[in-house]
């Protein structure tokens, strides 16, 4: 399979480099196009101003790997467009950090997958536990290999990306199709000396949605959890209400 591989923690990130390799070694066509830098929570931002470099780091990586001073929708559009790759399937990850639920709005990682969907291609963000080492990529990166083609199936059905979660820093009970959580965050602004202000966003949610069908509960029940996401955000039940 020819696969088009991207990220929002930089072409560097262990999670990408690991996911290339292991992919590459299983005999698919990898094509690595993601951020030079970290690019986390810029969800689906496209760059309209500034000039954009673009560097082959392909001899480093030992797979086709290049280097955008980009979005990570931007590294989509502009492999699909300027590289003129035509992958089968677009693969954004594996993140360094979860994506469950509210976290979907925010997310560099959903973002790339969502412009894959955008451009009608099948499209994967994938996401692990904070903090993952090098071990732990390897286990989720074998867990993507053996349900990619699952996966991919899943992926050519869905009106957007696919959403996948892996609790790799404990024992995996299996994998379930879900539906996102609505939670809140611990967010805060820290004023400096100067008047400006720091913004930090915390994990430790404040309210989380109580369900047992959603991805935030079944990820901590140790589950992978596979969600079909929207690229059409209309209320089609409302919108249907208000006609009638």
């Amino acid at each position: 399979m020819k696969i088009l591989l991207t990220n929002d923690d930089g072409i560097e990130s262990e999670g990408l480099t690991v996911l290339a390799s292991a992919l590459k070694k299983a005999g698919h066509d990898v094509f690595v196009v993601a951020p030079d830098r970290n690019n986390s929570a810029v969800s689906h931002k496209i760059n309209m101003r500034d000039p954009l470099h673009c560097y082959d780091r392909s001899s480093e990586f030992g797979y086709a790997a290049y280097a955008l001073t980009g979005s990570p929708a931007d590294c989509v559009m502009f492999a699909l467009s300027t590289l003129s790759i035509a992958p089968d399937l677009v693969l954004s990850g594996i993140n360094n950090g979860m994506n469950l639920g509210s976290d979907c709005m925010y997310s560099g990682t959903v973002g790339a997958a969502q412009e894959g969907a955008q451009n009608n291609l099948p499209a994967i963000a994938l996401s692990a536990n904070y903090h993952c080492d090098r071990a732990f990529f390897e286990k989720a990166a074998a867990v993507v290999l053996e349900h990619l083609c699952e996966w991919y199936a899943y992926a050519r059905q869905t009106r957007g990306a696919l959403n996948v979660n892996l609790p790799v820093k404990g024992e995996i009970k299996g994998v379930r199709l879900c539906r996102t959580a609505k939670h809140e965050y611990n967010a805060r602004f820290d004023r400096n000396e100067d008047g400006s202000y720091n913004f930090h966003l915390s994990n430790d949610k404040l309210k989380v949605e109580q369900s047992e069908d959603n991805d935030y509960y079944l990820f901590h029940q140790g589950y992978v959890t596979v969600t079909p996401l929207l690229l059409d955000m209309t209320d089609h039940l409302l919108l249907k209400a208000w006609k009638s």
